[in-house]
């Protein structure tokens, strides 16, 4: 993989993204198909290479020399031209999700490294679940491997309190479970993690949630999450 200095991503790649990882798991008949997750990471990182050079949206890492350190699994960069905020995973990763697993009948949960559509899938949900306007810009390849560049709309505010976040989500329909920073939404089984105060902005009274590990709940996940 070369770096290009093609054009970014139009509005609504970002379901088209994930739509074409998604046809790419029916043909191998699951997500990992036997593989290990760094190799499925791997595996859907070259598919979305290969979609992203069709699509056109293959960019060089002008912004990404520019943007800073956010958290984790970011680093970021404020657009004042576009008033939106750009986000860049880490080379050859794509984020961080939730894993429940079963060990001697306890489940157990875990941050681990996504894959591409689990990654695609969480901000879709996040837009979906939450208002958010989070647009997939362009695929960036730093240090011969894939970064997954997002935008969204900045949002002047600080950080919301944990007594906020509660009642926000609380208005939204979410229980919260006794493990953790961590919600669930019996109504559509949607599980959020990782929402701690640094992920919610108060902004102008209004809270708002601007990165969310958002994920359609198993079972077992429910189980862990104490519902």
């Amino acid at each position: 993989m070369s770096e290009s200095h093609q054009r970014t991503a139009a509005p609504g790649t970002l379901e088209s993204a994930a739509r074409f990882l998604r046809g790419s798991l029916s043909a191998d008949r699951g997500t990992h198909a036997g593989h290990s997750r760094r190799a499925e990471i791997e595996r859907q990182f070259d598919r979305l290479y290969r979609w992203a050079k069709e699509a056109g949206c293959i960019a060089d890492g002008q912004k990404l020399k520019h943007a800073r350190p956010g958290g984790n699994e970011h680093r970021i960069l404020h657009d004042r031209t576009s008033g939106r905020v750009w986000k860049f995973t880490s080379p050859g990763k794509a984020g961080l999700t939730c894993e429940a697993t079963i060990d001697k009948e306890k489940i157990t949960a875990s941050l681990v490294d996504a894959t591409p559509l689990e990654y695609l899938e969480r901000l879709l949900l996040q837009n979906e679940h939450f208002g958010d306007d989070i647009e997939l810009e362009a695929i960036v390849i730093h240090a011969g491997q894939p970064c997954i560049a997002t935008s969204q709309s900045f949002i002047k505010g600080t950080a919301a309190s944990m007594g906020d976040i509660e009642r926000t989500m609380h208005d939204l329909g979410f229980l919260k479970s006794p493990h953790g920073k961590a919600f669930y939404r019996p109504a559509d089984n949607l599980a959020v993690w990782d929402a701690h105060e640094e992920n919610f902005l108060n902004s102008g009274g209004i809270v708002v949630p601007v990165d969310l590990i958002c994920m359609t709940a198993t079972n077992q996940m429910v189980e862990l999450l104490g519902f």
